[in-house]
């Protein structure tokens, strides 16, 4: 029963919500209901995303992605919440994660978090986990390609550690 279940549910939701050609990790996103983007995408510094629920009524959350850190800034009362409640959940952990966070421990929050809630809010946290991966951030936007070759034109070759036993023979 679960496996028809998921063969009905994936075509649905899985073209929708893990489409690779999507470029917003929280397009589709359940949370306190739907969430809607009202400005998101590439900037001369990264990636920026505003999120409301409610139709607009409800700022939820405000991200910035750049090429080493992205910065979650989420809606006060929530984090006011998460930082006063004891639970230890996904969501609670989530809002305590305020101002810059490396992108490769973001990556590993949210690749980690994909096996709690409903079907549709796992499969957001795998796009999410998805979008955070270096190759999809330096595709995604040029400020965030622009690390990679920044990295690549500062590495030296090492010397060989290796010594040629036939060397001058």
């Amino acid at each position: 029963m679960a496996s028809i279940l998921l063969t009905l549910l994936v075509p649905c939701l899985g073209s929708r919500i893990m489409s690779t050609s999507d470029s917003d990790p929280f397009s589709g996103f359940q949370l306190f209901g739907p969430w809607t983007a009202s400005s998101a995408g590439c900037t001369s510094t990264g990636w920026k995303g505003k999120y409301s629920i409610y139709g607009g009524a409800v700022e939820i959350l405000s991200l910035e992605v750049g090429p080493e850190s992205t910065t979650f800034t989420f809606n006060s009362e929530l984090v006011s919440q998460a930082q006063e409640s004891s639970e230890d959940s996904f969501v609670a952990d989530w809002f305590r994660m305020q101002g810059p966070t490396p992108n490769d421990k973001v990556k590993e929050f949210f690749c980690n978090g994909a096996s709690v809630g409903s079907v549709a809010f796992r499969l957001s946290i795998v796009k999410a986990c998805d979008f955070w991966s270096p190759a999809s951030l330096q595709s995604l936007c040029p400020a965030l390609a622009q690390v990679d070759s920044e990295v690549d034109e500062e590495i030296e070759e090492p010397e060989s550690a290796v010594v040629d036993p036939f060397e001058g023979v």
